[in-house]
């Protein structure tokens, strides 16, 4: 991929990761004994387990904190209207502010990854002398992981927006002129991503628990797409479109990027050779 991006520091990404499982480590301290307890009392045991909070400190929260665009008020056409109790913050790229009443149409590259076998590791931890129990590796992968991702997207100008299991999906926003530019960068953050940050997390994750590599798989479309507050128990700012459901599908693979049929005939009328193990939606 031949346009520039600000690359994140590998040493930068490998003190992230480092942080980020120190830090889970503490917290599954705090977690491991609300787990016994819900087991003993599935068991029949005499205990009471009260509703499970998050904890303040959860890496991946913390992250999207930390990258999440200041809510100043944005400009040129994606200037909207917003006023008192109907502006919603969001941490959607080019809408740090919505209203409630006016959605608004914008266009994004959707960028959705996914870790692999998440399921089956579950019921995978007897081999692993620091892992007690299926959910505990659970918990050191995705704090570990999606941090990383989420990282290096936002070095090519990527904002993750919402958490999906043991993924996450990272939007970027095309602005007037530069859909060349940004789709370049996203697919130069998700090979990235492929090459380079995963090696990191699995490196670290065998260091500290030997635990084997873990495989993502990256799924890319762009797009137009409604940005609107969805009113279900509260606000919550979403974008609506085909690149975000077409992203997702494409993020099944091991390793590899699907680019959607769109994204991959852009690349080719603009002479963007790029290899890709492609898959269509």
């Amino acid at each position: 991929m031949r346009e520039e991006f600000r690359s994140a520091d590998d040493a930068d990404l490998r003190a992230l990761v480092d942080e980020n499982l120190r830090r889970a480590e503490s917290e599954w301290r705090g977690i491991q004994p609300v787990i016994d307890r819900a087991s003993a009392d599935a068991n029949g045991a005499d205990a009471t387990l009260g509703p499970a909070r998050r904890s303040a400190h959860d890496p991946l929260d913390a992250h999207l904190r930390r990258s999440a665009p200041a809510a100043a008020p944005a400009s040129g056409g994606d200037a909207r209207a917003t006023s008192g109790e109907q502006a919603t913050k969001t941490l959607i790229p080019g809408y740090p502010v919505l209203d409630a009443d006016r959605p608004s149409v914008g266009e994004f590259v959707a960028f959705v990854a996914d870790m692999r076998n998440s399921s089956a590791r579950f019921s995978e931890s007897a081999t692993f002398p620091h892992i007690r129990c299926g959910l505990q590796r659970i918990f050191y992968e995705t704090s570990a992981l999606i941090p990383a991702i989420a990282h290096t997207a936002a070095q090519a100008g990527g904002q993750a927006t919402e958490l999906l299991g043991d993924g996450l999906l990272i939007l970027f926003h095309i602005e007037c002129g530069k859909r060349e530019q940004v789709i370049a960068r996203a697919c130069a953050a998700a090979t990235r991503c492929i090459d380079s940050s995963i090696a990191c997390v699995n490196e670290l994750l065998w260091q500290r628990h030997r635990l084997p590599p873990l495989k993502i798989g990256i799924g890319l479309a762009y797009g137009p797409a409604i940005v609107k507050v969805v009113d279900a128990n509260g606000r919550h700012p979403k974008v609506i479109g085909q690149c975000i459901w077409d992203a997702t599908k494409l993020s099944g693979g091991e390793n590899a990027i699907g680019l959607s049929r769109p994204l991959q005939d852009f690349l080719r009328a603009k002479g963007i050779n790029e290899h890709f193990e492609v898959t269509h939606a």
